[in-house]
């Protein structure tokens, strides 16, 4: 089945004559409220045929991430589909090179698209940026993301994809296992046996909002002294900050500058994790690693 609001939408409306035919997919038209395409496959397992299984598509092109509020509406849209079976059947194709048209395609301008430049760059950039977003992402779990060259291949594309899923079936990790930016989290210490502590790792990411503010913030300047002298005297009293104080720090937050932000959320770190833990967080991000 494919979703009826792909006829609103003008990056792939012209791809819906083919969905139809039976050259194409056969795909009948309904109302899918949290993807694109659903296509059944029957995975085998051993020399047993399991029984029939529905892969769902959520299909993407640049324009979804052309500024932050398609972006943002593109990751909630994202959130809802991954939400479905939590990653298990389900996959993103993202059109790399749109028609230029937006209003009307013809099937024979369909075609003559498969024959124009296949990777563009506008389109790579876009997926890539995607891509990015999404694995710093601790809330969404991995999906395949498929790039799609040009409209008039899509058929080809979801055929071979399903027909190895056929053989070699995808089998959605434990939510427990799965690597996500949580479970990475974890890792980024420079502690004996390399693992964070489950608790701290909580606290860093209720401080932090991403890799890229944790990473800056261990590499800043003042990240090796104590934010101020009465942070070091609560630490030598064995006074820790209070739950009101840290609450405010969090709401000043927003009206203050980057530098600012990036101090008070190094005095929290400090109030709230052991000293030692906290040098092992900002020595892994200040050291350079080799992964074998």
């Amino acid at each position: 089945m494919f979703c009826t609001s792909l006829r609103h939408r003008p990056a792939f409306a012209p791809v819906i004559p083919i969905l139809q035919t039976a050259n194409g997919l056969s795909l009948l038209e309904s109302k899918l409220t949290t993807h694109d395409l659903s296509l059944p496959f029957s995975p085998t397992i051993g020399t047993t045929t399991a029984s029939t299984r529905h892969h769902r598509f959520l299909l993407l092109s640049p324009s979804c991430v052309v500024n932050d509020a398609k972006l943002e509406e593109t990751l909630e849209r994202t959130h809802r589909f991954a939400s479905l079976t939590g990653g298990q059947d389900l996959a993103i194709v993202f059109l790399l090179s749109p028609p230029k048209d937006t209003t009307f395609v013809s099937a024979r301008a369909v075609n003559n698209h498969a024959s124009g430049d296949a990777y563009p760059t506008a389109g790579l950039h876009a997926s890539t940026k995607l891509q990015a977003i999404l694995a710093n992402r601790s809330d969404i779990p991995h999906l395949p993301i498929l790039p799609l060259s040009t409209l008039s291949s899509l058929p080809g594309l979801l055929e071979r994809y399903t027909a190895a899923l056929v053989t070699h079936p995808h089998v959605a990790q434990p939510a427990n296992q799965a690597v996500t930016g949580f479970s990475l989290l974890h890792l980024c210490t420079a502690a004996p046996g390399g693992r964070m502590p489950s608790q701290t790792a909580y606290i860093v990411s209720d401080i932090f909002p991403d890799f890229a503010a944790l990473a800056g913030a261990c590499t800043a300047e003042d990240a090796d002294r104590e934010s101020s002298p009465s942070q070091r005297a609560g630490k030598d009293s064995g006074v820790g900050v209070s739950a009101s104080q840290i609450e405010r720090d969090l709401e000043t937050d927003e009206d203050s500058d980057e530098s600012g932000k990036v101090e008070e959320r190094l005095r929290r770190l400090r109030a709230l994790v052991d000293r030692q833990e906290v040098r092992d967080l900002i020595d892994f991000w200040g050291d350079e690693w080799t992964v074998d």
